[in-house]
């Protein structure tokens, strides 16, 4: 991977898992800020299910069945779908959710899968332990009873957390059509550079 490929997916893999820390830092005003052990259990739980997320959806089924741009569509379809079974669960945040898979696999097959492994985590831990919203319609800190490492005043419109909201739709959108061009731009070059 030359210098020019590294800025740009740096760019991507941060925007990508800083996109929820943006969201939520834009609150009026930051109320606490705490951690206990509970924070950290919890954040050991987010990683395990980013890994096994991960394992599934972006390594194990590429193994088995190569990989293509129609697995990857397929794989993100699965992905999106099961996470309808969540509560709050609409078509913004399936749309979101899918979008999410589609650039998950571009860290993936550009960065590699251990980054991809982090993008996840970062994704969630942030909405969950820090802000303490929901994650794909699951309240995590709730249900165990902890306030969050940071507590906002930010509320959501979407019973389903930041993944519902219809910003994230068009922000998520934006991100995979900019690593689409730059896709298309970098096959386009590696053409001309053979010919």
């Amino acid at each position: 991977m030359n210098i020019e490929n590294m800025k740009f997916s740096s760019i991507i893999f941060l925007s990508f898992f800083l996109l929820p820390s943006f969201y939520y830092m834009s609150a009026d005003h930051i109320e606490s800020f705490q951690v206990n052990g509970i924070h950290v259990a919890v954040g050991l739980f987010l990683l395990v299910l980013a890994l096994f997320e991960e394992v599934v959806f972006r390594f194990l089924l590429p193994k088995i069945f190569g990989e293509s741009l129609k697995l990857v569509l397929l794989s993100s379809i699965l992905f999106a779908t099961c996470h309808l079974f969540n509560d709050g669960s609409s078509i913004t945040s399936f749309i979101v959710t899918f979008v999410a898979s589609l650039i998950l696999f571009w860290i993936r097959f550009n960065i590699g899968f251990s980054f991809s492994v982090i993008a996840h985590f970062f994704w969630n831990f942030q909405i969950a332990v820090l802000f303490g919203q929901k994650v794909s319609g699951f309240d995590l800190l709730g249900k165990v009873g902890v306030e969050p490492i940071l507590k906002t005043d930010k509320v959501h419109q979407s019973a389903y957390g930041i993944e519902g909201e219809f910003s994230t739709l068009i922000i998520s959108v934006v991100l995979f059509v900019l690593l689409s061009l730059r896709v298309a731009y970098v096959q386009k070059f590696r053409v001309q550079q053979h010919a």
